[in-house]
């Protein structure tokens, strides 16, 4: 009998859950912060932005040929810059639209769109590692004036946070390092977990929704691959180290779906979760065990959803 196409598991492993419950996961104590934007005045110091160049890497593609392909940029992989590319293209829009949020963090002369094939598959994303890995390299050096190393920040979606974790199984003579990682609902997958340890990675953000199936129910067990899975599915969170900053999400008094953490509405608002997120790191106690507490979010936008918050255990 011929075996399932891998996409036609993984929509089928979606459609049980969400018929059968989904994947239940015992709840864990939550040291929450709320964030209002509404009345939250805009921080008057000055980030070092020594030349931070900023790379987007875009998650899988399960329709290779999309419906509407005025929101999609398709094209051979490769690294491009965002100004290059066709307004009508989404992948420009969320260029302008971090650029607009926060012109201080985010520059368009220096945003960079990683594009790969975008399919689920192990090797895919090692093969397009091996193809970030040079486009990198070569970036950075073309950068580079005087001896002077610019910052690279690389924003990852999805599953183009397991490509840039492969990273660190590429060993090279160029150093690469990455001065800060922001994980956008990216799936903890036994093959790529341990890799957030690696020294090529500076500050590491993982921002993760409590509703989002797609992150957790890539079935990495039926995978056809040597590395042995010790789960089904994926998980949420990474093992805690100290330069790694997890935050579950809410938006408004809801958890958000996977792809809106790509979409316009979130990444206005991303620069002002970075800023919290550091702030928190700042002030948080370490003396509590972190593989006990974990650490949620929640942001309002608007005066309304801000008087409608119940005091209530999360």
């Amino acid at each position: 009998m011929r075996a399932l196409p891998i996409h036609v598991k993984y929509l089928m492993t979606i459609s049980t859950c969400i018929v059968f419950g989904g994947c239940y996961v015992p709840a864990r104590y939550y040291m929450r912060r709320n964030l209002y934007l509404a009345t939250r005045t805009v921080p008057t110091y000055a980030i070092d932005e020594q030349q931070m160049i900023t790379v987007w890497i875009h998650g899988t593609r399960l329709f290779q040929r999309p419906l509407s392909r005025k929101h999609f940029f398709s094209t051979t992989p490769g690294l491009f810059l965002a100004m290059e590319i066709s307004p009508g293209y989404y992948l420009r829009t969320i260029a302008q639209t971090l650029c607009a949020s926060d012109p201080v963090r985010f520059n368009l002369a220096t945003f960079y769109h990683f594009c790969w094939s975008g399919k689920l598959c192990f090797n895919e994303r090692l093969c397009a590692a091996h193809d970030l890995h040079n486009a990198l390299n070569v970036l950075m050096q073309a950068h580079t004036h005087d001896g002077k190393r610019p910052k690279l920040r690389v924003i990852a979606h999805s599953h183009g946070g397991n490509v840039c974790l492969n990273l660190a199984l590429i060993k090279r003579a160029e150093p690469l390092f990455i001065d800060e990682l922001i994980l956008l609902a990216c799936p903890v997958q036994d093959q790529t977990k341990e890799l957030v340890k690696d020294p090529m990675f500076g500050r590491i953000y993982a921002l993760y929704s409590a509703i989002d199936l797609i992150q957790i129910l890539d079935p990495q067990g039926f995978y056809k691959h040597k590395a042995h899975a010790d789960t089904l599915f994926s998980k949420r969170q990474f093992a805690h180290q100290p330069n790694l900053a997890q935050m579950k999400i809410k938006v408004d008094r809801r958890a958000i779906m996977h792809t809106e953490f790509s979409h316009s509405a979130f990444l206005r608002l991303l620069p002002s979760i970075l800023d919290e997120i550091d702030a928190w790191q700042e002030e948080i106690q370490f003396n509590q065990d972190p593989n006990k507490i974990s650490r949620m979010l929640c942001v309002y936008t608007h005066e309304k959803a801000r008087k409608r918050l119940k005091s209530r255990p999360f």
